[in-house]
């Protein structure tokens, strides 16, 4: 198999402009921004919801502008021998359409169903 996409930790921070209730501080409200603290297109009801809040309408606290960073792994990928391209999500087994099956790395192996707890395929295989 040849690699064709390698694997990937992707980070990315959201950014939010959250409110908490001034007798009730787990509780409150949150709005998408940018790190600036720009806030977009938001439907009526949380518009309203942000308008009350920064109006004073609301007994709540401005937490200001908050973020929270999210990191996850995209898989690699391959291109089988059947010329199939192949994510590799799975360390033990990724098969392709063709029935070709390859580990994490994108080496060809024998699904482990087809093996024993050692990891030593089945006879006849």
């Amino acid at each position: 198999m040849e690699i064709i996409r390698d694997r990937e930790t992707i980070t990315r921070t959201i950014y939010y402009r959250g409110f908490c209730y001034i007798d009730e501080p787990d509780a409150g409200f949150s709005f998408p921004c940018d790190e600036h603290g720009n806030i977009g297109e938001l439907n009526p009801v949380a518009a309203e919801n942000l308008r009350k809040c920064l109006a004073g309408e609301y007994e709540v606290n401005d937490k200001g502008i908050q973020g929270y960073t999210n990191r996850y792994t995209e898989p690699a990928a391959g291109k089988c021998s059947c010329g199939r391209e192949v994510t590799l999500p799975n360390p033990l087994d990724n098969t392709c359409s063709c029935g070709l099956c390859y580990n994490g790395s994108g080496q060809e192996v024998t699904p482990s169903w087809l093996c024993d707890a050692q990891g030593n395929p089945h006879d006849g295989y």
